[in-house]
């Protein structure tokens, strides 16, 4: 059966073994622009008989199925008894015996 993908292959064969064929430039020239106009022809039609079997035919239902997963990430915390309460003004005091350069 012939089909748009076995034409396009036989063309584009045509047109790289076009140079090695030995044909007159006039008529490798008439043989490269019609393979050209073919593959624009095959092209347009591909592209409408895509467009015409989108438009007629509904995309068939795809059923989805989920899974509920659940994960609790919080970070770790400091209980009461090991954070240490600082004030600001014995901030200022360690910041007095830092030396500066």
């Amino acid at each position: 059966m012939i089909t748009q993908n076995r034409i396009l292959f036989a063309i584009g064969m045509l047109v790289v073994l076009m140079p090695f064929l030995g044909f007159p430039s006039p008529y490798e020239s008439f043989f490269t622009a019609a393979a050209g106009v073919a593959i624009i022809i095959l092209a347009f039609m591909y592209a409408r008989n895509k467009r015409l079997h989108e438009i007629h035919h509904e995309p068939p239902k795809v059923e989805v199925t989920t899974t509920e997963v659940f994960v609790e990430s919080r970070p770790r915390f400091a209980s009461d008894d090991e954070v240490e309460v600082t004030d600001l003004a014995s901030i200022r005091d360690r910041s007095r015996h830092i030396r500066t350069f």
